[in-house]
């Protein structure tokens, strides 16, 4: 019989249903490509774009800063992700690092950046956010995590120069149940669920005399590992699915599922679909949704198996997808490529 402990689960679907102070604006796509464009994992965008549920290291902060309390070693990860749509001079780059340090904590830091250029107005747009994560176990499987986040977006032409700071800031639940108590059916294992809310006190962004709502964006999201008895050792399927709601708007919505297929503990292949409602203020040319299938692989380097003296495990993965068209006439916007690299110290 599946048990569940229910002070923890309340705690979760707590944030869910609790009313954040939204701003009385609407949002209307302010930083759009750092909260919606790309995800700084690849792993993540291969399955769906899934995050607020999903294990993925130092990555995980950008989605739901909770997950940091499972991670049991200090990581850095790079990733680099261009073009974006027809922007050939356009990339995402990501560096972060955490550091868990037993009975205080998990810290992180971490830098997402956006640039592109547009050579016919000669615009050039910078988007940065600067953010340091903590996190920390209220239970043995409960997590509680925050984002402190610098906004900044410069943007540049020869005639104007626009540079406006944000300081929104981002909080997330997890929940992990016990494979061994009843908590969950006998063919699951690994399973957590998570919530977050990516600015929770409604920043904006702008100057003294025009400001723009950021968007408010409430997560939730779970994953698990099949447990069956006809799987071998060697083979290991993880599921995930997430929703995502802009709360600061009557349109953003997202539904994202993903799953991994782990061969040997070191080779993963990914497939995963999702499905965004967008706003393009009624415009008749424009689609009210994108969808698309992604896929991905991964593979990971585990040094410190192979040998003690060094306490190493590297993590790869990479993405080659197509990136939907927000018009009715176009069948698809390019080809983007995604890639990071996790360091993992295992001592």
């Amino acid at each position: 019989m599946v048990r569940i402990r229910w002070r923890e689960v309340c705690l979760v679907f707590f944030l869910l249903g609790f009313r954040f102070p939204v701003s009385g604006e609407t949002y209307t796509e302010a930083m759009a490509e750092l909260y919606f464009g790309r995800q700084p994992s690849a792993r993540s965008e291969a399955l769906g774009k899934c995050g607020a549920g999903l294990s993925q290291g130092v990555y995980a902060s950008s989605d739901n800063p909770g997950l940091l309390s499972f991670e049991s070693h200090s990581q850095l990860g790079l990733s680099k992700s261009s073009p974006y749509y027809e922007l050939d001079d356009s990339r995402f780059t990501y560096v972060g690092a955490l550091y868990k340090k037993p009975g205080y904590g998990t810290f992180g830091i971490s830098s997402y950046y956006y640039h592109c250029y547009y050579p016919l107005t000669e615009v050039e747009d910078k988007q940065t956010a600067y953010t340091l994560s903590y996190a920390f176990l209220l239970f043995p499987d409960f997590s509680i995590g925050v984002n402190l986040n610098w906004m900044r977006d410069q943007v540049s032409s020869p005639i104007t120069h626009r540079d406006v700071n944000a300081f929104p800031v981002d909080v997330g639940l997890v929940k992990t149940f016990a494979d061994s108590q009843g908590q969950v059916p006998d063919w699951l294992k690994e399973t957590q669920i998570g919530v977050s809310v990516l600015n929770v006190l409604a920043s904006e962004i702008g100057d003294d005399q025009y400001k723009y709502p950021l968007p408010v964006v409430a997560k939730g999201g779970g994953s698990a590992r099949l447990a069956l008895s006809q799987l071998p050792d060697w083979l290991s399927v993880l599921m995930t699915a997430e929703y995502q709601h802009v709360l600061n708007s009557k349109v953003h919505r997202c539904y994202k599922f993903g799953s991994e297929i782990t061969v040997s503990h070191w080779l993963s292949v990914r497939l995963g679909y999702y499905k965004e409602s967008v706003d393009h203020y009624n415009n008749t040319l424009y689609r009210k949704y994108i969808e698309d299938v992604t896929y991905g692989l991964g593979v990971k380097i585990p040094f410190n198996q192979w040998t003690q003296s060094i306490p190493l495990e590297i993590q790869l993965d990479l993405v080659h997808l197509n990136q939907p068209s927000f018009n009715y006439f176009e069948p698809g916007a390019g080809d983007f490529t995604g890639v990071n690299v996790m360091f993992s110290w295992k001592r």
